[in-house]
């Protein structure tokens, strides 16, 4: 029989657990860094998001965050700065459009103003002269009216507010009706408003909302159209799913440079064609085709007349 002392056995088993312990101490070590290397990592560029994130809220619209980080932090990266375009787009917008509305009632108002202080100071003395401002401050305030009703269309338009009917729609029947109806002004402007209408499908829409786009299409051709011209309307179906409704005309064209304008609200390529509109008009009629699932593009070269394409898909419910 062979016998140890038990000192030494506990020796032997220090000895062996020594290197265990030190290797669990270094363990440790390490993974406290790595714990505290990632959530360096996710923490820096989440404070980077929450601190742009207070700086927009007080105004500052000019902020982008670095996209680094893992995958996760990266794409929240990627959203807050998407987000943050929106948003400064957003705000220019509306900066833009208060800037419109305050250039567009500052005419009307000023006349208002000038004419109703020339019956107030006696500046207009006799019956004829007072008459003349009566009828500017009649004019100008109907001119307003109908701006102030265009922008708010407008903005239930583009909010979505307004809902449109979903009802079988026959374009055929339609054009040939807005054709009736602006015969005889082509036919005063010694004008030729010419139709060719294929066969159509019917597509699911608000009637009295496309009437509105054609008319303003239609509107908008006859003005520009100069006395001896030609207005159309074409109408053809190229796919079973998609129809086409070109409105064209032999006008002077619209410059290059002004094409990518001509649906921007307030926008009038030719401001000397008079005080009757205030440039909203193809602005709505883009909403009204967008909200039929459609679309309306222009060409245009100068000489040789313009064409709005509008494009609406069949039996779509909106």
């Amino acid at each position: 029989m062979l016998a140890l002392p038990r000192r030494e056995a506990l020796a032997i088993w220090a000895d062996f657990a020594k290197p265990f312990l030190w290797a669990g101490l270094a363990a440790l070590a390490v993974s406290i860094l790595i714990a505290i290397l990632l959530a360096r990592s996710v923490y820096v560029p989440v404070r980077r998001v929450t601190n742009a994130a207070e700086e927009i809220a007080h105004g500052n619209y000019e902020q982008e965050v670095p996209e680094a980080g893992p995958k996760e932090v990266k794409g929240l990266a990627t959203s807050f700065n998407q987000m943050a375009k929106q948003v400064k787009h957003s705000q220019q917008m509306l900066r833009d459009f208060v800037a419109d509305v305050s250039h567009e009632l500052r005419s009307p108002l000023t006349s208002i103003k000038g004419f109703a202080q020339a019956i107030v100071d006696g500046t207009a003395k006799d019956k004829e002269a007072q008459l003349k401002a009566a009828s500017v401050i009649e004019d100008e305030s109907k001119r307003m009216m109908r701006l102030v009703e265009e922008l708010l269309e407008f903005s239930r338009l583009e909010s979505g507010q307004i809902t449109m009917v979903k009802e079988p729609v026959d374009l055929k029947e339609l054009l040939q009706q807005c054709h009736e109806i602006f015969l005889m002004r082509a036919e005063e402007k010694h004008l030729q408003l010419k139709t060719e209408i294929e066969p159509l499908s019917p597509v699911t829409g608000d009637i009295d909302r496309l009437e509105q786009v054609f008319n303003n299409l239609l509107d908008n051709a006859l003005k520009h159209t100069p006395s001896g011209g030609k207005v159309s309307i074409i109408a053809r179906q190229p796919h079973p799913n998609l129809v086409e409704i070109a409105v064209t005309d032999t006008g002077p064209g619209i410059p290059g440079e002004q094409l990518r304008h001509v649906f921007e609200r307030f926008y009038k390529a030719d401001p000397s064609a008079g005080k009757t509109g205030a440039g909203l008009g193809l602005a709505i009629a883009r909403q009204i085709v967008r909200a039929h699932g459609g679309d309306i593009n222009v060409k245009s070269a100068l000489g040789q007349g313009t064409e709005f394409l509008v494009r609406l898909p069949v039996n779509r419910l909106i």
